[in-house]
């Protein structure tokens, strides 16, 4: 995987993983530490990728509002508190979908 902040191959993966799970990599160029996620929309969410599809599914497909698909989410395990539904839509709306629409 290459750098992303200065696009060198010469990097190398570390045994560590993220807090959920994902991949993290050092870059022998510029020193600098990253994971899979970095320089993509979904780096600052902290919900795995896998929920985050899920989310944006059931408001998209279902037509439904966030309170209820924090609702439905609740149902497959996934509890969200009161601050994170709040930044998990603004998220969602802006970083994955609305920017990409356009």
């Amino acid at each position: 995987m290459n750098c992303p902040h200065c696009q060198s191959s010469d990097t190398k993966m570390i045994k560590k993983k993220t807090l959920l799970g994902y991949k993290q990599f050092i870059c022998n160029a510029c020193s600098k530490q990253y994971n899979e996620r970095t320089g993509t929309k979904l780096n600052f969410i902290m919900y795995p990728t896998a929920v985050v599809m899920m989310v944006v599914h059931y408001y998209y497909r279902f037509k439904v509002s966030l309170d209820d698909v924090v609702e439905l989410m609740l149902m497959r395990g996934f509890r969200f508190m009161p601050s994170n539904r709040t930044q998990l839509g603004a998220s969602i709306w802006r970083r994955t979908w609305h920017q990409g629409s356009r």
